[in-house]
């Protein structure tokens, strides 16, 4: 009897060998097609314990590899772990590959924050790190309707001491 590879041989739906996580952050059909490595895992779980907000623990992370190692689709599955829901359906099916270990602490973290975590994103085009990281957590605020929590930077200073100008000299003009 002779079994074609397919009968006992699938890819996973959705998996797709490039990400580019500014454009598939919402792509749930690709995070549910991940595949987790040991490596991957490992990095889930230490992500998982190392953001629950008691953690004495560092909370950084380098994740480096070769290209086309899974860097990019790891990143699209964490950010969603901590931007959705576990129940979502497309994290389940992510969820369902990991370890019975890993699972349980993930949930366990998970629920121990009732609210979505505040995911900013940095890409590596933006300049020196200080400024990219401003601008990532301008943009995660906005998207979050959270503008009015905004921190206030060099820029903001410089028009409100120009208002505050314009109010107490109004008779001299701008250029």
């Amino acid at each position: 009897m002779t079994l074609e590879i397919n009968k006992f041989i699938r890819i996973s739906p959705g998996f797709k060998a490039a990400v580019n996580l500014r454009r598939e952050r919402d792509n749930l059909a690709k995070v549910a097609g991940y595949i987790p490595t040991e490596v991957a895992r490992e990095i889930i779980l230490d992500f998982a314990k190392k953001l629950h907000p008691t953690t004495p623990d560092l909370r950084s992370r380098i994740v480096m590899g070769t290209y086309g190692t899974g860097k990019s689709h790891l990143a699209l599955v964490l950010l969603n772990l901590f931007l959705r829901p576990l129940e979502t359906p497309e994290l389940q099916a992510v969820s369902e590959k990991l370890d019975q270990d890993t699972r349980s602490v993930l949930r366990q973290h998970r629920q121990s924050v009732s609210g979505p975590y505040l995911v900013v994103n940095l890409y590596g085009d933006e300049g020196h790190i200080g400024d990219s990281l401003m601008m990532g957590l301008r943009r995660a605020l906005a998207e979050a309707n959270l503008e009015n929590i905004l921190p206030p930077t060099a820029f903001d200073s410089a028009i409100k001491r120009i208002e505050e100008l314009e109010k107490k000299y109004p008779s001299v003009s701008r250029y």
